[in-house]
């Protein structure tokens, strides 16, 4: 595809990157520091997003990008529009090969267990790195703020981060903006425990935000990643009356863990405030107590980041990292509390731990945060300046694991079990991905008790749902692969439903889902770990109807779901057709009804990437209606390159087809068989 830029200059698009909800983003031949969102031309206010995305171009703040390249905004560059009317524009390329999302730094769990597939340098960044991936976000921050902008969504999919700490915001179209004319482009998203508490209640669609609700999120993002991944308004030992308040009605009274004046006290597991300096502690007051009442009292990313970068970094006699003149070390006393659990307290007299001075990091007012070179001293061994050595001691010699492995996850779950006396399980809200296998729900389980639990049983049932719509059930056999859940860390259990077990995939749920269990008992054991995965042995019935009307519900919802990408990428164009059904249809031996069907897409979609799913009541090139088309995201402008798509993937021609998909030509013409 070629498009033109405002100046009249030609760009030609080349491969797809990614699609997302409002666009799709592709290479730029010949501009490998470029990448072109093109929005789809479905998007609701699309006028009002390229009157905003030009606003952006005509005002950018400096230091988008920094002197070595590195991007620290994906802010629009230029416009590009199409002959077809193709509308988008061009934003600075992020290296993503080496950058992971900061939740993956922050949580402890997630820094040591990288999946294969994603970067391998998280488990070696050591809370010295922390300190310094949270001044280059305070750096990005600063950034946004040196024009009329406001983050907004503020949260942890914005914000990546490379293996030499520095920070990219992406997804900078969504903030809100304002241009020179005093017009507004408003931020209408936003994730709850990163929203400041004098928005709670309000419409953000139609609410103009001002920049101190971006600096509460940013002191969220500065907790968690300075103490262990908890989070200041979720995880902590409540000790007023009732049951312990949402975070957002906490944010709104100032009550945070370990706050002065707090009900909500710092949990057993995790590190107390107190053991950060001073200064770094007045600023959590300032943001989440003080900015509680007045939220022009919350110190600016500018404060933060010349507070953070005067942290010097120690280590205590055990080899955790801590600050120079802290006054203990809360790793050792979260160690100690763990080994005092489990029954395994080390005989080992300890010395006294007294912090020992590391080298100190490169001069801030030398060097802006991040810049300390662009090497990856993170994932390469070996390096020829001295800061970079400095660097590489710090993650040989102290990177071993220095924080808590806990943080919270929201949900809730149940379960019931003839269980071990008073030791009892408890379940956690689960998150969930679609794989090769099926839909795996991922659900923390922890116990009320220092020992370990296993969870065993032939004929375990398991469902999950959002509280009104099923989203998968089926029948586990535990006794062949029991789940052990550890008395202290608890465990992480991934359960696999295949198709025909669950009805509705993750973005059909975007809010948290429960998990119940039942027909499971629980015994104290010392095996040290269960299953990494279990498999479900049979479907079982959903818990709001019967299983064709949920499969029934399902389809629409995932048709419907799936209709904006399908109109924007695949209208006009040959796509290749690899299932067609109806209820009442016979073939392959089977008289289809909604799970049928549903099953059969659910199937296909597992195993082919961009798989869509069509309903033949939206498009006038099907003959009849209430037909389930499954289709790929794979348009051409001839159907010999859809049919080549089926010959790629060795599916004959009986299960895949060419289809010209339109809704205004009709049936003829449409269909290329092999």
């Amino acid at each position: 595809m070629v498009l033109r830029l405002e100046s009249g200059a030609v760009v030609e698009l080349g491969v797809v990157l990614a699609r997302a909800g409002e666009g799709t983003i592709y290479e730029v031949v010949g501009h490998g520091d470029w990448v072109v969102k093109i929005f789809h031309p479905g998007l609701k206010d699309l006028g009002a997003k390229r009157a905003k995305v030009a606003a952006m171009i005509a005002c950018p703040p400096e230091g988008v990008r920094q002197a070595d390249g590195f991007v620290v905004l994906t802010w629009p560059l230029h416009t590009v529009t199409g002959d077809d009317g193709a509308f988008g524009y061009v934003m600075p390329r992020v290296d993503t090969s080496n950058a992971v999302e900061i939740h993956t730094v922050s949580n402890p769990s997630n820094r040591a267990n990288p999946l294969p597939s994603a970067p391998q340098w998280t488990p070696h960044v050591t809370w010295h790195h922390l300190v310094n991936i949270a001044a280059n976000l305070c750096l990005a921050v600063e950034t946004v703020h040196r024009v009329d902008a406001v983050i907004g969504d503020f949260q942890e999919r914005n914000i990546l981060v490379n293996d030499t700490t520095r920070v990219s915001l992406v997804d900078c179209d969504s903030m809100q903006f304002t241009d020179e004319f005093g017009h507004q482009f408003l931020c209408g998203v936003g994730r709850a425990e990163f929203t400041a508490p004098e928005l709670a209640g309000l419409d953000l669609s139609t609410t103009a935000r001002q920049k101190p609700s971006d600096l509460f999120a940013l002191a969220v993002h500065v907790h968690l990643l300075l103490m262990a991944g908890n989070h200041p308004f979720l995880r902590g030992r409540w000790t007023g009356g009732g049951e312990q308040p949402d975070a957002l009605t906490l944010a709104r009274s100032g009550q945070w863990a370990g706050g002065p004046g707090s009900a909500l006290h710092t949990h057993a597991l995790a590190p107390s405030v107190d053991f950060l300096p001073d200064d770094i502690q007045r600023l959590f007051v300032r943001a989440f107590t003080d900015g509680a009442r007045d939220p022009s009292r919350r110190p600016s990313a500018a404060e933060w980041r010349e507070h953070l970068q005067r942290v010097r970094v120690g280590s205590c006699a055990r080899g955790h990292q801590i600050p120079v003149g802290a006054k203990r070390c809360p790793w050792c006393g979260i160690e100690d509390i763990r080994a005092v659990r489990r029954g395994a307290r080390t005989t080992t007299t300890m010395a006294p731990q007294t912090p020992m001075p590391v080298t100190a990091p490169p001069a801030p007012a030398n060097t802006p945060a991040g810049t300390v070179g662009n090497r990856k001293w993170l994932a390469v061994a070996g390096a020829a300046a001295a800061v970079i050595a400095v660097l590489l001691v710090l993650i040989v010699t102290l990177g071993q694991s220095d924080t808590d492995r806990s943080s919270s996850t929201a949900g809730s779950g149940s379960g019931s079990a003839a269980t071990a006396g008073d030791c009892v399980p408890s379940f956690g809200g689960a998150s969930l991905r679609l794989t090769a296998a099926g839909l795996e729900a991922s659900v923390p389980i922890s116990a009320n008790c220092d020992s370990a639990l296993e969870l065993s049983g032939p004929n375990v049932v398991v469902t999950v749902s959002d509280g009104t719509k099923d989203v998968a059930a089926g029948r586990f056999d535990l006794a062949a692969a029991p789940i052990i859940v550890d008395g202290v860390d608890g465990a992480d259990q991934r359960l696999i439903f295949p198709p025909g077990m669950y009805w509705r995939t993750p973005e059909l749920v975007p809010s948290g889902v429960t998990v119940d269990m039942t027909g499971f008992s629980s015994e104290v054991t010392s095996r040290a770990s269960g299953s990494g995965a279990v498999t479900a042995a049979q479907p079982m019935p959903p818990m709001h109807g019967d299983v064709q009307s949920v499969a029934g519900a399902a389809l629409t919802e995932l048709s419907d779901s799936d209709y904006p990408a399908v109109k924007a990428s695949m209208a006009n164009h040959w796509v290749p057709q690899i299932s067609s059904k109806q209820v009442g249809l016979f073939t392959d031996g089977i008289t289809y009804q909604n799970a049928d069907i549903l099953r059969n897409h659910l199937s296909l979609r597992q195993q082919y990437d961009s798989v869509r799913l069509v309903s033949s009541n939206h498009w006038t090139v099907f003959k009849g209606p209430n037909w389930w088309v499954t289709m790929v995201d794979a348009p051409s402008s001839d159907a010999a390159m859809a049919n080549g798509w089926c010959d790629a993937k060795g599916i004959d021609s009986w299960n895949c087809l060419a289809k010209f998909l339109s809704d205004t030509v009709g049936p003829e013409g449409t269909t290329a068989i092999r």
